[in-house]
């Protein structure tokens, strides 16, 4: 099931507001991708306001940020696209996330969280780095690890990644997705 809310960025949060930075963040590609654990609190929803994050797609049911503010709603697009904690993203969990990554090329930066921004977090940024920067599932692994240690925390998430660049190479959606 996916969720989503189309609220879009008109204005920042006033310069007086404190922002933080939500645990785990970093970027994967600067400006464009960020991966982080579940945002907390709207100080944290602000931080990647201010840096650039104009859609935040959750992974977890259980662990959502506090979207629930017009305030924030307003500048930030925000998806959830639920994956069972410790298990791979499907084949179209995947392509949603890559479709939104696509979306956003250009014109603002996308953030995903899980829980603690580690494994199903990981799986979905080495698929952005299979399909936008050409990199093989092992390097593109590699490459989430160094930036992000801890990711991508078991074997199945591992194969995700084979799965969703075996995908790209037997489809016309080479391209595409």
């Amino acid at each position: 099931m996916l969720y989503e809310t189309t609220h879009t960025k008109n204005h920042f949060f006033s310069i007086s507001e404190y922002s933080t930075p939500p645990y785990n963040f970093s970027w994967i590609v600067e400006g464009c991708l960020a991966g982080m654990a579940c945002p907390s609190n709207t100080s944290e929803i602000r931080y990647l306001v201010e840096n650039g994050i104009g859609h935040l797609v959750t992974l977890s049911k259980d662990r959502i940020p506090p979207m629930d503010d017009d305030s924030i709603r307003n500048h930030i697009k925000w998806t959830v696209i639920p994956v069972v904690e410790f298990e791979p993203p499907t084949l179209d969990d995947m392509k949603k996330f890559i479709a939104i990554c696509k979306e956003h090329q250009g014109k603002s930066a996308v953030g995903v969280h899980c829980r603690m921004g580690r494994g199903r977090t990981g799986v979905m940024l080495a698929c952005y780095l299979v399909r936008f920067h050409g990199l093989s599932p092992d390097k593109a692994i590699t490459e989430v690890r160094l930036k992000r240690p801890g990711s991508i925390e078991t074997y199945q998430q591992e194969v995700a990644v084979k799965t969703y660049h075996d995908f790209l190479r037997s489809t016309a959606y080479k391209t595409d997705s």
